[in-house]
């Protein structure tokens, strides 16, 4: 998987969203999860199109820090997409100069 290709296609993909909720039903999906939103507006798009599936979300996800599926976007731009993350306290990440971010620790019990 690589995230650049898709930047270089914006009309491309601006017509699949378009398609997308209409091939779902096309091929009989009433219901949709999204398990893992990356970017809210495109299920934002896809409920306000005038036929679609009923979409669900269960919010953003919680990623292993350099983990599934950060590590498919180059190292400078895999934190932007994932607000949260996980990491442990022995070898934490090392987070790009053009990032910030607060970080929170969390002990286990």
């Amino acid at each position: 998987m690589n995230f650049g290709p898709a930047e270089a296609k914006p009309a491309s993909i601006k017509e699949y969203l378009k398609q997308l909720p209409r091939s779902y039903l096309y091929f009989g999906y009433t219901t949709l999860v999204d398990l893992a939103v990356i970017d809210r507006r495109v299920l934002d798009d896809f409920r306000q199109a005038p036929l679609h599936p009923d979409l669900y979300d269960c919010g953003e996800s919680l990623p292993f820090a350099n983990g599934y599926p950060m590590s498919f976007a180059s190292p400078e731009t895999r934190f932007r997409p994932f607000p949260n993350l996980s990491t442990t306290l022995t070898k934490p990440p090392a987070f790009p100069l053009n990032t910030s971010r607060k970080i929170t620790l969390l002990q286990q019990r």
